[in-house]
């Protein structure tokens, strides 16, 4: 299956705007999480914190409604699904 990540500020520089990436049937956000950071390894240092969850303030976004991150391992993705990855931000 095909899912497309569309990647927003510092995760874009690294990674570029958007990209398709297949995937086996049945994987998850996780899966794609890790297919991602193997395929731009300066962004996983962002992306997952040192104990391997989503690193502090990164924001992902499922066809554009936001998903509980606790256990990205539990979303299971399908065909044409829109990963959107930002990463914290700071300032005011």
């Amino acid at each position: 299956m095909r899912v497309l990540v569309r990647a927003f500020a510092k995760f874009r520089e690294m990674a570029g705007e958007e990209s398709a990436i297949d995937l086996e049937e049945g994987s998850t956000l996780c899966d794609l999480l890790e297919a991602v950071a193997r395929a731009n390894p300066e962004i996983g240092d962002d992306l997952f914190t040192p104990e391997g969850g989503i690193g502090d303030g990164v924001t992902i976004l499922l066809n554009r409604k936001g998903i509980d991150l606790s256990n990205p391992g539990k979303t299971v993705l399908e065909e044409g699904d829109e990963v959107a990855l930002l990463p914290p931000f700071s300032g005011g």
